[in-house]
């Protein structure tokens, strides 16, 4: 009796076990953002294996800045692709961490960048699509099932804000 006891309880244990991340996870991430002045930050991941995501970015900011009389506007708006490595399940036993409520996790990302600018002293108003790619370092955590919080710091985007986990 006690075996099967033990057994269940095993067999319990394993199935209402959430992991952070796992193959099939979708993740949806929005938040403020820096990199390109201050703007809003978007991603979309998917756990292709139960530790390695693919994703699609987006990005919007804008930056003005000027002396009197003069005021020089820039708008970037990013769209692009990333692939992330989840570690959670790596350093959940040396670290000590609960690997059902935090995702830490380190990526690339690239794409294009369009780049609107212009000043209000010579006129000068000009667009420009440029490639970029980068480099970033993130951490989820799980608040309820479905929604947590986030923070990325990389390059050429950092932000902080919601993630939604379906």
């Amino acid at each position: 009796m006690k075996k099967i006891l033990l057994v269940l309880f095993c067999l319990a244990s394993f199935t209402t076990y959430s992991q952070g991340f796992d193959k099939g996870v979708k993740n949806l991430n929005l938040g403020l953002g820096l990199g390109y002045g201050i703007g809003l930050n978007g991603s979309f991941d998917i756990g292709v294996t139960d530790a390695i995501s693919v994703g699609v970015i987006g990005s919007y900011s804008r930056r003005s800045y000027g002396l009197v009389g003069y005021r020089w506007k820039q708008n970037y708006i990013l769209g692009g692709a990333r692939v992330g490595v989840h570690l959670g399940k790596y350093l959940a036993e040396p670290l000590n961490i609960d690997e059902s409520k935090i995702d830490p996790y380190i990526g690339i990302t690239g794409g294009i960048k369009a780049i609107s600018y212009g000043d209000n002293y010579s006129g000068t108003n000009d667009v420009g699509v440029r490639i970029f790619g980068g480099l970033y370092a993130g951490l989820r955590y799980s608040i309820k099932e479905n929604i947590g919080v986030f923070a990325e710091a990389g390059v050429p985007l950092s932000s902080i804000g919601v993630t939604f986990k379906f």
